[in-house]
């Protein structure tokens, strides 16, 4: 068992409405073959490492803030997908702001 570490970032465009639940995806590589478990899911785990979002028509009073990363198969058993999720809303309530930003990660798989 050896762990590797690899980071990427996941950007999300200007939009209006509630988390930006399309699919957003970075890919790393690793130099082996990543573990899986006993139902295929690799053994790879992702961590924000960082992350901006801001609203684009300038400054409002802060709501809420929605942040979410997950792992997944990659094309091939050398690689993982990691999916984003971001949403910001205001003080209002509604998601009715457009926003924009990004989040950096770093990625630790199992590797063989």
């Amino acid at each position: 068992m050896a762990l590797e570490v690899r980071a990427g970032n996941i950007r999300f465009e200007p939009r209006v409405g509630g988390v930006n639940r399309d699919p957003h995806v970075g890919s790393e590589a690793f130099s082996g073959t990543v573990r899986r478990d006993s139902q295929g899911r690799p053994l790879a785990w992702a961590a924000v490492n960082g992350f901006t979002v801001k609203f684009v028509s300038g400054d409002q009073n802060f709501g809420s803030l929605t942040l979410d990363l997950n792992v997944r198969k990659g094309a091939d058993s050398r690689t993982v997908e990691v999916t984003g999720q971001l949403g910001l809303r205001d003080a209002s309530g509604i998601f009715d702001d457009r926003y924009s930003g990004s989040i950096n990660y770093i990625v630790i798989a199992d590797v063989e």
